[in-house]
């Protein structure tokens, strides 16, 4: 089984490789290369940091902490006219298919709880080719058992 993270992010990733305003091709997992023109526009998840958020909890089956873990869902777009507003609507309905509704709250079994934390957009000509890139934050917690941080507790 893979690290709890490793889970979550797959678990993310799928959500959005139904989107309607990017192909299912170019939805990435932590994306390292430049990205090409086919490739655009695109989305790349990436968990950035985690944190432990409680001491421990014994349980009867050992001790739980609680980790809360940064997701970032970076959208690019080729520059042009109404780049921002093309970022803006990918990341609204990011929002739509993470954010928990009544029938999901846990991503499918992988957190306790997930929550937007807020978006930067920037319009850049620094790289090869001018690019929009959009990175929206959530924050996803889980718990897991203190030696055992692939079995995700419920």
């Amino acid at each position: 089984m893979a690290h709890a993270d490793t889970q979550i992010l797959a678990a993310v990733t799928g959500r959005l490789v139904s989107m309607t305003t990017v192909d299912d091709d170019n939805v990435f997992q932590e994306h390292v290369w430049d990205f090409t023109d086919d490739e655009l526009p695109a989305i790349d998840c990436t968990i950035v940091a985690s944190e432990v958020l409680s001491d421990e909890d014994e349980t009867t089956f050992g001790s739980q902490i609680a980790i809360r873990s940064l997701i970032t869902v970076t959208h690019y777009a080729k520059t042009g006219a109404g780049v921002g507003d093309q970022l803006r609507e990918q990341a609204s309905e990011v929002i739509s298919k993470l954010i928990p509704s009544a029938a999901d709250v846990d991503l499918g079994g992988t957190v306790s709880e997930i929550d937007y934390v807020g978006y930067d957009l920037e319009l850049s000509s620094e790289e090869e080719k001018p690019i929009g890139r959009l990175t929206q934050t959530f924050a996803a917690v889980y718990r897991v058992l203190v030696y055992d941080l692939e079995t995700i507790q419920s």
